[in-house]
């Protein structure tokens, strides 16, 4: 998440003049605050996270529950908001499947970077010299480096 970071405290504080004790705190503030915003990014994304696996892991329970809510709601209004109630469960189910989709991209990109962190090569394997890939003929030695 691209979050907007106010303006400098320590900054604003130097700008004014103000007590270097004043200035300090201002600095002291601008550090929390920004570990603040970073924690607070890491929580969001690990919520979506969450929210996304469950979509995946629970998307015909979700289904179930509208199907349910827009019954209950139709039956209680004698279907007179049907069409708004609809329009309002098409919209949730687009986001369920929107999350759910982030969640198989998230899990697909780790995997595959799993992948490449176990096909790298290892460190007894740096510096070795490899065998250029030429094309070879049948019976042909492949010269040594």
């Amino acid at each position: 998440m691209n979050t907007k970071t106010p303006p400098s405290l320590k900054a604003k504080a130097q700008q004014r003049g103000l007590d270097p004790k004043v200035v300090d705190l201002a600095d002291k503030a601008d550090a929390a605050l920004k570990s603040g915003l970073a924690a607070a990014d890491q929580a969001i994304k690990v919520g979506i996270d969450k929210a996304g696996t469950a979509a995946v892991e629970h998307r015909d329970k979700v289904d179930e529950f509208l199907d349910k809510a827009v019954q209950t709601i139709n039956e209680k209004t004698g279907g007179k908001y049907a069409t708004q109630i609809d329009t309002v469960r098409s919209q949730v189910a687009k986001g369920v499947d929107k999350l759910a989709e982030s969640a198989v991209a998230a899990k697909n990109a780790q995997d595959s970077a799993g992948t490449a962190a176990a096909t790298a090569p290892t460190a007894e394997h740096v510096g070795e010299e490899s065998v250029p890939a030429t094309p070879m003929h049948v019976g042909e030695e492949r010269p040594l480096a």
